[in-house]
């Protein structure tokens, strides 16, 4: 993985914008590595996640907000009967 990383900075890393020359100047770890990982001769093995709401990213206050919401609907679910 640390060798993929390595790969990924040295194609997308831009010193002169001190930014990743990607979406949003970032490198989006882990969609990137799957995407890296994927074009190798062993490729790469993707499971999906058990509730959607667990892959919410966090960028902005919302998206904390939202975090928030979800974890504290997901803390009510596992005490509920029969959950």
């Amino acid at each position: 993985m640390f060798e993929a990383l390595v790969e990924m900075k040295r194609a997308y890393w831009s010193e002169a914008n001190g930014r990743y020359g990607r979406p949003g100047g970032e490198l989006g770890f882990p969609n990137e590595l799957i995407t890296h990982f994927s074009k190798l001769q062993n490729g790469v093995l993707a499971s999906p996640i058990a509730d959607l709401r667990e892959s919410q990213g966090i960028k902005t206050r919302d998206d904390l907000a939202r975090c928030e919401q979800f974890i504290s609907e997901l803390e009510n679910q596992s005490i509920m009967p029969g959950a």
